[in-house]
C-alpha cells in the first residue's frame, strides 16, 4: 500500500508529461486507477458491475485545475494485514478480530484537510464467518505501533448496514476496511452450514432415489402408505433443493420472496405428510388393539384424497397467509438470509403448526409403543381366537406392523426435536445433532422404506423371480420347439425312406413284368 502512494507522485508526473491523461490496471487481486478529475469533480472507483466494493467521493467544491487522483482496490491483502486497533475502546470485548471486506484506498492530489462531503465506502464482505454487528469501519495508520501500522477509527462511522453490504463515511483519505469479530457462534454456523449442505445434498439423492425404487415396483407396493411416502419425499427433495440453491437470493427482493414462499410451503407439505403416515399408522394398527373388525372397515376405505388434501391444502392456506399478512409490511423475509423472519413473526407461522405435528406424532408413537407391548403376552391367545373366524390376516398384519413401528421414526420428524433443544447458543451439541440429523432425514428414509423394509425386499424379489420364471419358460419352450422339430424332421426323413423304398419295389415289379 506504501509503494502503490509512491507511484502515483510517478504516475502524476508521467501523466504531465503526457496527453493521456489517466490509466487503470487491473491484477488478479487488486484494481487500480489513476487519473484527472473530471468535469464534475466527483470521483466514483471502481466503475464496475455491481456487487463489488467501491468508493464515491462528492465534489469538494476545490479550485484547482487538473486534480489528480489515484484509486485502488485490494482484493486480498486484509489477509496479511494485523487486525491491531489502536483505540482499543471500540472492541471493548477484546474480541479476535478480522479484515471482513477488501481494501479500498483513494489519494488526491490537492485535499482538504477535512472531507465535505465525505468520502463514502461501499463495502461487500469477503469473509463468511464474520459477525456483521460488530463492523467496523477502520483506515491504515502507517506510522502506529512504531511504523509496523495499525488500524485507526478516526473520523470514520458507520451509516448503514445490510446482509451484502456495510456502508462507511470518512473525513480523510488514506486506506479504507471494516473489522469484524470472528465469535465462536459465527464459526460454528459456518461449520453447520457446511455440514447441512452436504446432508441436504445426500437426502435430496435418497428422497428421489426412494420415489424411484417404489416406482419400479409399483404393481406390488402399491398402498396408501406408499403414496404418502413418496408425497413426503418428493417435498422433502424439493425443500431440501429450494434450501440449497436459493436462501442466499437476497440480491433480489421478488426472488427472495418467492424463494422463501416455496421453501415454506414444501417444507409445511413435509411435516403435513409426516402428520398423515402418523394418522394413517393410528387408524390402522391402534384400533387393531380394540377392535380387529372395526379396523378392518377402515382399511377397506381408502382415505387418500383426504390425506392428499390435507397435506397439500393446509400448507399452501397457511403459506398464503403469512405472506400476505407480513409481504406489505416488508417483514415478511430476514434481511441476510430468504427465510421467515423472527422480528416479525412470520417464522411462528412454520414453527406452530411443524411442532404440534411432532406432538401429535410423539403421542401417536406412545400409543403404537402402547399397544406393541400390551399384544405381547397374550399374542398367542389372541391368534388362536382369531383363527377360524376370518379375521387371522388382521391379527397377521397388525402383528406385522407393530414389529414394524420403528420405521415410523423417520418419518414422523423426530429429529426436529433437537431444534427446540439447540435454541439455546450453548447447546452446541444439540445444534450438531439437530443440523446431521434433519439433514440427513432423506437417507433415513430411504434405508428404512428400501433396503431394511421386508415389503419392499419380498416385492423386489417377486418381480424378479417372475421376470426369472418368465425367462426360464421362453427358453424351455424354445427347447421344446427345437426338440420337435428335430422329431419331426427325423419323422419326415423315415417317412421318404419309406417312400424310397416302396418305389424301388414298384419298379423291380415292373421290370419283371
Amino acid at each position: 500500500m506504501k509503494l502503490v502512494e509512491r507511484f502515483s507522485v510517478y504516475a502524476k508526473q508521467k501523466a504531465k508529461q503526457s496527453t493521456r491523461q489517466g490509466n487503470t490496471f487491473i491484477g488478479e487481486n487488486f484494481y487500480l486507477d489513476y487519473a484527472v478529475l473530471n468535469s464534475t469533480n466527483s470521483i466514483k472507483f471502481p466503475v464496475i458491475k455491481s456487487g463489488t466494493s467501491f468508493l464515491s467521493l462528492p465534489d469538494q467544491r476545490l479550485n484547482v485545475s487538473e486534480n489528480f487522483y489515484t484509486a485502488v482496490i485490494y482484493k486480498t491483502i486484509g489477509d496479511i494485514l494485523s487486525t491491531n486497533i489502536t483505540n482499543s475502546s471500540t472492541n471493548p470485548g477484546n474480541k479476535k478480530m478480522s479484515v471482513g471486506t477488501p481494501v479500498l484506498s483513494l489519494k488526491l492530489d490537492t485535499a482538504p484537510d477535512t472531507l465535505s462531503p465525505p468520502l463514502n465506502l461501499h463495502f461487500t464482505t469477503i469473509n463468511k464467518t464474520g459477525d456483521l454487528s460488530s463492523a467496523i469501519c477502520v483506515y491504515w495508520d502507517f506510522a502506529a505501533r512504531s511504523g509496523r501500522g495499525a488500524w485507526k477509527t478516526d473520523g470514520c462511522t458507520r451509516v448503514s448496514l445490510s446482509t451484502n453490504e456495510i456502508v462507511c463515511q470518512c473525513n480523510h483519505l488514506t486506506n479504507f476496511a471494516v473489522l469484524m469479530s470472528l465469535d465462536s457462534t459465527i464459526t460454528n454456523a459456518y461449520v453447520i452450514s457446511t455440514i447441512s449442505t452436504i446432508g441436504s445434498a445426500i437426502s435430496i439423492f435418497f428422497a428421489i432415489l426412494t420415489i424411484v425404487m417404489h416406482i419400479i415396483l409399483w404393481s406390488y407396493v402399491k398402498s396408501d402408505v406408499t403414496v404418502l411416502l413418496m408425497n413426503l419425499c418428493a417435498a422433502l427433495a424439493i425443500s431440501y433443493t429450494v434450501f440449497v440453491a436459493g436462501t442466499d437470493s437476497t440480491d433480489n427482493e421478488i426472488l427472495c420472496t418467492a424463494v422463501t414462499f416455496l421453501l415454506h410451503f414444501m417444507l409445511l407439505v413435509m411435516f403435513s405428510m409426516m402428520q398423515c403416515i402418523g394418522i394413517h399408522y393410528l387408524r390402522n394398527i391402534v384400533l387393531a388393539s380394540i377392535w380387529i373388525k372395526m379396523a378392518d372397515q377402515f382399511s377397506r376405505r381408502s382415505s387418500l384424497p383426504w390425506y392428499l388434501l390435507f397435506g397439500w391444502g393446509i400448507p399452501l392456506a397457511i403459506s398464503l397467509s403469512t405472506v400476505g399478512l407480513f409481504y406489505s409490511k416488508g417483514t415478511y423475509v430476514l434481511p441476510n438470509i430468504c427465510w421467515l423472519s423472527t422480528e416479525s413473526g412470520s417464522l411462528y407461522f412454520f414453527i406452530v403448526p411443524a411442532y404440534l405435528i411432532v406432538l401429535i406424532n410423539i403421542i401417536i408413537l406412545i400409543a403404537l409403543i402402547k399397544v406393541s407391548v400390551a399384544r405381547l403376552k397374550p399374542f398367542q391367545s389372541l391368534r388362536k381366537q382369531t383363527e377360524g373366524n376370518g379375521d387371522s390376516d388382521n391379527a397377521a398384519k397388525a402383528r406385522q406392523a407393530l414389529k414394524n413401528f420403528g420405521v415410523l421414526v423417520p418419518v414422523l420428524g423426530f429429529t426436529w426435536l433437537f431444534g427446540i433443544l439447540s435454541i439455546n447458543k450453548d447447546t452446541e451439541v444439540f445444534q450438531y445433532l439437530f443440523t446431521i440429523s434433519s439433514s440427513l432425514q432423506g437417507l433415513f428414509i430411504f434405508l428404512v422404506h428400501v433396503p431394511l423394509n421386508k415389503k419392499w425386499k419380498d416385492a423386489f424379489a417377486k418381480k424378479y423371480r417372475k421376470i426369472d420364471k418368465s425367462k426360464n419358460t421362453r427358453q424351455t419352450g424354445s427347447e421344446s420347439a427345437a426338440s420337435s422339430h428335430q422329431v419331426t424332421s427325423n419323422n419326415t426323413a423315415k417317412s421318404s425312406l419309406g417312400s424310397n423304398h416302396e418305389l424301388t419295389e414298384v419298379a423291380k415289379t415292373t421290370k419283371e413284368n
